[in-house]
């Protein structure tokens, strides 16, 4: 099951870049005195200290008002829509069969964790060794 439609997906798509396009490189507000804006920040990065950043103009959407004009002429003039839908990626693979994944799962699992357990063992017993030598070599010194 598809939880969105490739068709409105692409169109979202379509309006977030034709959004940004517009308002992409937006001038730096200005006060009614005409200074420029800024506002203060406190990022979490860093703990308790501030950033200034420039603050922008109100966002413009006159993008709409172009879209809506096409939308128009498209009611007036209908022309043939290519709507080919490319397939769901999932369709590419072959699903596996359940009883065979869920073994391979179990296999993989118990593998690893047998090699993490001796491993573990090893660098421990390898740290018991640096500490006593490292304890000897203290006495030594005295």
């Amino acid at each position: 099951m598809l939880a969105f439609s490739y068709i409105g997906m692409r169109n979202r798509l379509h309006l977030a870049a034709l959004h940004f396009n517009e308002n992409a490189n937006r001038p730096q507000a200005m006060t009614n005195s005409g200074t420029s804006r800024y506002q203060i920040s406190f990022p979490k990065y860093k703990k308790g200290g501030c950033i200034v950043k420039e603050v922008k103009e109100d966002c413009t959407y006159k993008y709409v008002e172009e879209l809506i004009a096409a939308l128009e002429e498209m009611v007036k003039e209908p022309e043939p829509v290519d709507r080919e839908i490319p397939p769901p990626l999932c369709s590419q693979f072959q699903r596996p069969d359940k009883l065979n994944a869920v073994q391979a799962h179990k296999s993989r699992f118990a593998r690893k964790v047998q090699e993490t357990c001796v491993v573990t063992i090893l660098v421990r017993k390898f740290q018991r060794i640096e500490y006593a030598a490292s304890k000897a070599n203290q006495i030594s010194w005295i």
